[in-house]
C-alpha cells in the first residue's frame, strides 16, 4: 500500500519494508528503506488503522502488532491465539472509525477498536457466519461505506457493519461463477456450461437482497 512518498509492503517471511520515493528513483542503498522482521510468520494482513501514521499488521501465527510508520516501532497489539480457539487469521481491514476486523479459516470475523491515543485494541464483538460457512476460511474481505465484504468459496457475503453492535443478518449473498472446472477435473465448454447452470439452480435462492 501506498501513502504520500512511501510505498508499506509485508513478506512472506514476515519482513515489514518502508521505501521512499528517492530510494526507488535514485536506487541508493543508504537511505529511503525501513527492513525489520515484525513477525515470525508470513503476513496475511496489512492495513492503516490511523491513516498516515500507524497501521496494523498480522502473521499467520495470530500475533497482531501496531506499527508507527513514523516513529519506525511497535506501538501496540497482542496475541489472538486465545479468541481464535484454534483457528488463525486469514485477512484484514480496517475502516476510519480505527476498526479493525479479522477474518478467520474458520468462519468467524473478529471485530477490535483501537484507541487512537494509546493504540490500544479492544474486542468489540465476533461475527459467525451462517452453518453453511461454518469452519470455511475467508479467502478475502473488503470494508466499503460500512458494509463489509467476505470471499468465502464461491460466495461472497456482505455485512452491513455501519451500527457499534454485531451484524445479524446477511446483507447480500452473491454467487461467483467461474468458467473454469475444479481442478483436477476434465471437460470442455459445455461441462463448464453445465457447471455454472447446476451453480445457479442451486444457489439462486439464497440469493438476498435486503437492506439492512
Amino acid at each position: 500500500m501506498c501513502i504520500r512518498d512511501r510505498f508499506i509492503a509485508g513478506t512472506d517471511d514476515g519482513e515489514l519494508h518502508i521505501v521512499t520515493k528517492e530510494f526507488a528513483l535514485e536506487k541508493r542503498q543508504d537511505k529511503g528503506h525501513y527492513r525489520n522482521k515484525l513477525i515470525s510468520t508470513r503476513i496475511v494482513g496489512l492495513s492503516w488503522v490511523i491513516e498516515g501514521k500507524v497501521i496494523a499488521l498480522i502473521g499467520t501465527d495470530n500475533f497482531l502488532k501496531l506499527f508507527d510508520v513514523s516513529a519506525l516501532k511497535v506501538v501496540g497489539g497482542g496475541s489472538l491465539n486465545k479468541r481464535l480457539e484454534g483457528g488463525s487469521v486469514t485477512a484484514m481491514d480496517a475502516d476510519t472509525s480505527y476498526r479493525l476486523f479479522l477474518a478467520t479459516n474458520k468462519g468467524r470475523v473478529m471485530c477490535y477498536q483501537v484507541d487512537p491515543s494509546t493504540c490500544k485494541p479492544s474486542f468489540v464483538y465476533s461475527i459467525a457466519l451462517s452453518a453453511e460457512f461454518d469452519k470455511v476460511s475467508v479467502g478475502a474481505m473488503l470494508l466499503s461505506c460500512n458494509n463489509l465484504f467476505l470471499a468465502c468459496g464461491s460466495q461472497i457475503l456482505a455485512y452491513n457493519v455501519g451500527s457499534k453492535t454485531e451484524p445479524k443478518n446477511v446483507l447480500h449473498e452473491l454467487t461467483v461463477v467461474c468458467f473454469v472446472l475444479a481442478a483436477g477435473e476434465v471437460g470442455g465448454p459445455e461441462d463448464s456450461v453445465a457447471r455454472i447452470q447446476q451453480q445457479q439452480e442451486r444457489h439462486h435462492s439464497r440469493v438476498q437482497c435486503t437492506a439492512g
